[in-house]
């Protein structure tokens, strides 16, 4: 029987078709020109489609109110170039988790964060020069919704390719280009695996810029950098249409820029993310990267360029109060669970009560995660808040220069009059405006508890009666967001004894290496050995130091760590290196090095990728030497 998530084929027909109609909504219904939301909705006895289309600016509209191919040319420009800036910029390279069906990961390409800062800093550049007339503001302001419907014409033709492109994908796992399909996107159902995605891990190769990954470029670059543009338009258009920039404006983009160069800087975060790890790249992921992201989360600073709050530094200190304690909670309890996943010898998560599982792993069942199942989602929600609470009780009507005013809108305090002469009063409006302004903040909730209930139901698979066990004992559950999974961790190799461990003197942790990227078993004993060289290890599982801290680092550990597990230890590991025959080990390596790589036997030792001597080192070797020592253990090792 299939199992369907979001309501089934017609919960992702009704998102897939109603999502872009809702974000039209808000454009046309809260807007610059009569109001938020307009002035007939508010007198539902009169309403006319006449009147609502002169509120929302549509009387006698043609095509080119909502489509150029001036703004399709722009946005698919602002696409080339930050591809351009993902391929010339300094990267980060680093491996994902293991896939399913081919055992070991992709390796992935990160600079969001160095991107964003390029254009944010050639946009400041252009900012000093022309102030708010520099023209990357005005034709955002002046063109939002011509932009908003090329990047969903995009959004479409993206799924489109993904969706007929994931079936030249060989399922006789492995394969050659290590392309999988998500297990929840082969349902046979043609609008909800268009939706959900069928493939896990699309890639295309673009001529000069070599291999995308498609999904984590959409993920972490485009759509939040335009987050940020789109805010900062909305700073410039009140400047231009009042002489001056709130306070308000300015607090919501400094925390929704905090929000979104954070999540850039942190990217490789997304690597153990559902959305990476578990669902296809469809619709879901391309309209909602590119789309809702930027144009649904700048709708708070779209509000405030048009209606000015002044929130004073009483009220400012109170919003950024919840907005950290907000990143506390989500950065505490994420930390906590990284420590006790990496390091569970490290003092502050090693007298932390557990559950042991069947699986042999542990799930958290204090500290943070004794409060909730998903406290970090509760903690991201709460930062979250602070980007519609500057926006107070919203709703205003624009009112045209030079209109008779009544007593009720001159008495209004929350006036304001534009520098064109039309009054901005809040009126019968109040309150209505925040439909719009908290849609956000709703929105991401429900996404939480969705959210929540789909790892809740991951995790009762992964552990069975252990999962029930670990709930019974969670006092509650609150409900929040982002790369939480299951608060316990795979600890393929687990450190013991008392006098030395890696993770507290080696950065970053040899082990926790390992439990990512490898499925090797062992129990390792570290000690600290005066009489000791260098270092030493045995199959047994004992790793010693000794007193000369220069090969105290993860280089030294990795290598001793490949002994514990066979390597220069058993008379397969002789074996298979007499013979050359490594029908895993060999094939990884050769997508390295090429068809004539070798894997070298000598002294105990193997190359290349041993790690023998410390010029071997650098990241990429570290995860190279795990991925070849794991493949040499399923080799029979």
């Amino acid at each position: 029987m299939v199992e369907y998530e979001f309501g089934g084929p017609l919960g992702a027909a009704g998102i897939t078709f109603g999502l872009p109609v809702l974000l039209y909504v808000f454009a046309f219904a809260c807007n610059d020109v009569s109001g938020c939301p307009v002035p007939i909705l508010l007198h539902p006895c009169d309403f006319a489609w006449e009147s609502l289309n002169a509120d929302a600016g549509l009387l006698n509209a043609s095509l080119s109110k909502f489509f150029t191919r001036e703004a399709m040319l722009v946005t698919v420009a602002y696409y080339v170039i930050g591809l351009f800036l993902w391929r010339v910029l300094p990267a980060n390279e680093v491996y994902g988790t293991k896939l399913v069906h081919h055992h070991r990961p992709l390796l992935y390409r990160f600079n969001a964060f160095s991107a964003s800062v390029v254009v944010l800093a050639i946009c400041a550049a252009g900012t000093y020069f022309q102030g708010a007339e520099f023209p990357v503001w005005t034709y955002i302001t002046d063109n939002y919704v011509q932009l908003l419907t090329a990047n969903i014409l995009i959004s479409y033709a993206l799924s489109v390719f993904l969706y007929v492109n994931s079936f030249t994908v060989d399922t006789k796992y492995p394969n050659r280009g290590l392309r999988e399909l998500a297990a929840g996107g082969t349902t046979g159902n043609f609008i909800y695996d268009f939706y959900i995605g069928r493939e896990l891990n699309p890639r295309v190769t673009l001529p000069l810029l070599g291999e995308v990954d498609i999904k984590t470029w959409c993920e972490v670059c485009p759509g939040l950098t335009a987050w940020i543009l789109l805010d900062l338009a909305f700073i410039a258009q009140q400047y231009r249409s009042y002489g001056y920039i709130s306070d308000s404006i300015i607090f919501t983009t400094a925390v929704q820029a905090y929000y979104v160069l954070s999540s850039q800087y942190n990217e490789s975060s997304i690597l153990t993310m559902m959305d990476i790890t578990t669902d296809g790249m469809g619709f879901m992921l391309s309209f909602g990267d590119i789309v809702w992201v930027p144009f649904l989360y700048s709708t708070q600073a779209r509000y405030l360029a048009a209606f000015p709050v002044h929130l004073g530094w009483p009220r400012i200190l109170g919003v950024a109060a919840i907005f950290v304690l907000g990143i506390y909670i989500f950065k505490a309890a994420n930390n906590q669970k990284h420590l006790f996943r990496t390091q569970p010898e490290h003092p502050a998560v090693r007298g932390l009560s557990s559950i042991r599982t069947k699986r042999g792993t542990r799930l958290l069942t204090a500290g943070w995660w004794g409060l909730s199942r998903h406290i970090n989602y509760f903690g991201d929600w709460m930062q979250a808040l602070p980007f519609s609470l500057p926006t107070g009780i919203a709703g205003y009507m624009i009112l045209p220069a030079g209109a008779a005013l009544t007593s009720a809108d001159l008495s209004d305090s929350q006036s304001r009059t534009m520098l064109d002469g039309r009054v901005v009063v809040q009126g019968p409006a109040t309150g209505w405006g925040m439909i719009f302004t908290y849609f956000y903040v709703l929105y991401f909730g429900v996404l939480l508890i969705h959210r929540e209930r789909r790892d809740d139901a991951m995790c009762a698979k992964k552990y069975g009666e252990d999962w029930k066990t670990y709930r019974r004992t969670i006092a509650s559950s609150h409900n929040a967001r982002l790369a939480t999974h299951c608060p316990g961790g795979n600890h393929f190799i687990r450190l013991s004894g008392p006098h030395l461990v890696p993770g507290k003197i080696i950065k970053p942790n040899p082990v926790a290496r390992h439990a990512r990227l490898g499925a090797a078993t062992k129990t390792l004993y570290v000690y600290y050995s005066p009489g000791v060289p260098t270092a030493e290890a045995n199959y047994n599982g004992d790793i010693r130091f000794g007193s000369d801290r220069s090969y105290m680092n993860e280089r030294t550990a990795l290598h001793e760590i490949s002994h514990t597990l066979g390597v220069g230890q058993t008379s397969a590991f002789d074996e298979l290196c007499a013979s050359g025959d490594w029908p895993r080990a060999l094939p990884l390596l050769r997508s390295w090095d090429g068809p004539d790589a070798v894997i070298n036997c000598g002294g105990g030792h193997f190359w290349p990728y041993g790690l023998n001597y410390n010029d071997e080192w650098s990241e990429t070797n570290g995860d190279r030497n795990v991925l070849l020592v794991n493949a040499m253990v399923a080799d029979g090792m």
